[in-house]
């Protein structure tokens, strides 16, 4: 009696392990179906978005204008020259700085300002240099005291060109300030380039049009002439400055040298040059007045 109690035991213990075996097996051939399933349409698996975006982060293609080319040795190249505009006006702490710390920077004033013969010793005791921030005539209105218009008489553009260069002392060269619709008109250009020309000044074009020919008139009647090539500072924005500054430096490396104009009205411009012109010789660049880069 014992004995076949015992087998019975047996046999269910038995025809419990097959059926829990069977389940097993069912429950695996499921999983891999679905594995081959997924596979099969090329769904991933266990791939959370969060990685999907860290990965795109990483294959972004950088916003580089052209790829570096090698450094040359500094005094036969490399040399950048930064034009600060739009002196004349109250300076931020930060312009202050700037100017105080006496690198070879050219700051470019208004005239007939409260600030502009104060701005313009300032620079000049700090070993900078000086130039006249001339107002000319744009396609949209402008107000500013002194601007120089297409429709006036040449002596009243002469007169108007002598008085700003006398409201502001120490001054090297002269570039325009706007001027989009006078810098693309030929006439309107020739007197008041004479006029800087009797003056023993530079010119240098800030090219706010395209159509500007006051760089080419100005080489044409023998002054100094120089081009603006990079605009640093349409956006006061630091990441935006930095970025403008890494074009200007990639022109200075392949072109040998390269103007650059900003604002020192701009905090992110006067915040980021305290950081990056220390910088500049180690890198192999040279930081040079604009009056160096025109004496040809």
């Amino acid at each position: 009696m014992r004995r076949k109690k015992d087998k019975g035991w047996l046999l269910l213990f038995f025809g419990f392990l097959i059926i829990i075996g069977g389940w097993l097996l069912s429950l695996f051939w499921v999983i891999n179906s679905y594995q081959e399933i997924i596979r099969e349409i090329k769904i991933p698996v266990f791939r959370p978005k969060l990685k999907e975006k860290q990965k795109l982060e990483v294959v972004k293609i950088p916003d580089a204008i052209v790829p570096p080319a090698p450094l040359k040795m500094v005094g036969k190249g490399n040399r950048i020259a930064i034009i600060l505009d739009d002196g004349g006006y109250p300076l931020s702490e930060g312009a202050l700085e700037l100017v105080k710390a006496g690198w070879p920077i050219t700051v470019s004033i208004f005239p007939f300002l409260s600030c502009s013969k104060n701005v313009a010793n300032l620079v000049k005791k700090n070993n900078g240099e000086v130039m006249l921030h001339l107002p000319m005539e744009a396609n949209q209105p402008t107000k500013l005291k002194g601007t120089i218009l297409v429709n006036m008489k040449e002596d009243e553009i002469r007169e108007n060109v002598r008085a700003a260069i006398e409201a502001i002392p120490h001054i090297s060269g002269v570039n325009n300030h706007m001027g989009s619709k006078a810098t693309a008109d030929q006439k309107t250009m020739e007197t008041t380039l004479s006029e800087i020309k009797e003056k023993g000044l530079y010119f240098v074009d800030s090219v706010t049009t395209e159509k500007s020919c006051a760089a080419k008139l100005a080489s044409a009647m023998g002054l100094r002439t120089g081009i603006r090539k990079v605009f640093l500072d349409n956006k006061d924005d630091q990441e935006y400055v930095a970025k403008q500054f890494s074009i200007l430096l990639q022109m200075a490396r392949k072109n040998g040298e390269a103007i650059a104009i900003g604002h020192i009205t701009k905090r992110s411009t006067a915040a980021f040059l305290k950081e990056e012109i220390p910088k500049l010789k180690e890198k192999g660049y040279e930081l040079v007045l604009v009056s160096e880069m025109v004496n040809k």
